[in-house]
């Protein structure tokens, strides 16, 4: 990276490699001796333009698809088999009622309160990988993509966490940040500027 540095005598610019700290040179403009500072800092204004072009809402798209649509299909999985436990656990309990000790009575009460909470936890991800898959709310694809890596709260908990992990990789890139903000300020047919 280049460094800026001026003649003592003339105030004339030099940009010099960054290698050039600490090494003197004669001025051409009056032949005066000028050093590189050791610390001298960077030029910003030198430096190449380090932004790249925006790729753009189809490439955010395609990147968000697949964690979206993973998140969707093992969270539905989930939901289906908490649904079943929700309906089955109270029918264990009608059949079983004042044959069953109170041990069992209070495990399958504990499993159905957990398995509510678990279909909360479900729908949550399946509402925020939606929201991802259509680009449409940043908040709500990164609180998916985050509950979906707490174990044990899915059935298919160990695939929810692989692929909540890829989510949150991919909803950290700058490009799919950027196309989360172009919907959400309404701006999703105009191309950002290379400025």
């Amino acid at each position: 990276m280049p460094i800026s540095v001026s003649c003592p005598s003339c105030a004339k610019e030099y940009l010099v490699k960054d290698e050039a700290r600490g090494v003197r040179f004669a001025c051409k403009a009056c032949g005066a001796i000028a050093q590189v500072s050791e610390t001298a800092a960077i030029d910003p204004a030198a430096q190449p333009e380090l932004r790249r072009p925006a790729r753009g809402r189809e490439y955010a798209s395609d990147r968000v698809h697949g964690p979206a649509l993973a998140l969707q299909v093992v969270t539905s999985i989930s939901l289906v088999l908490c649904i079943v436990a929700v309906i089955v656990i109270p029918v264990v309990l009608m059949l079983g009622a004042g044959r069953q000790k109170p041990e069992v009575v209070v495990q399958l009460f504990a499993q159905l309160i957990w398995c509510v909470v678990i279909s909360i936890a479900c729908c949550v991800i399946l509402w925020g990988a939606s929201k991802m898959k259509r680009l449409e709310s940043y908040r709500w694809a990164i609180t998916a993509a985050a509950v979906s890596t707490v174990p044990c709260l899915t059935p298919c908990f160990v695939l929810n966490i692989g692929f909540g992990i890829w989510a949150l990789v991919v909803l950290n890139e700058l490009d799919v940040k950027a196309a989360f903000s172009q919907r959400e300020s309404g701006t999703v047919g105009e191309q950002p500027s290379a400025e």
